[in-house]
């Protein structure tokens, strides 16, 4: 899987939670660290699923809930790129 895959993936499981409002809260996650979507490092995606973890599911879903679904995240980022380091 693609980083895109990821991403994708990602904004299916947060669409669930923010709805139409998920496309200009990750695009804002990646601007914070300097990324595009269409653009980002490995680096910047595991920047960018901490961002969204404390800046954005922590306070729709608390602190728990949210680690547990940035955990998913960063497997999803391993899984489809296991060979690449940070």
């Amino acid at each position: 899987m693609s980083f895109e895959g990821v991403i994708d993936k990602i904004a299916i499981d947060l669409t669930s939670i923010w709805g139409e409002m998920t496309p200009y809260i990750m695009r804002k996650r990646f601007v914070d660290v300097g990324a595009s979507i269409e653009n980002a490092s490995r680096d910047q995606m595991e920047r960018v699923i901490l961002l969204i973890e404390e800046k954005a599911l922590a306070v729709t879903l608390g602190r728990e809930m949210a680690r547990k679904r940035a955990l998913q995240y960063m497997r999803w980022l391993r899984e489809a790129h296991p060979d690449e380091t940070r």
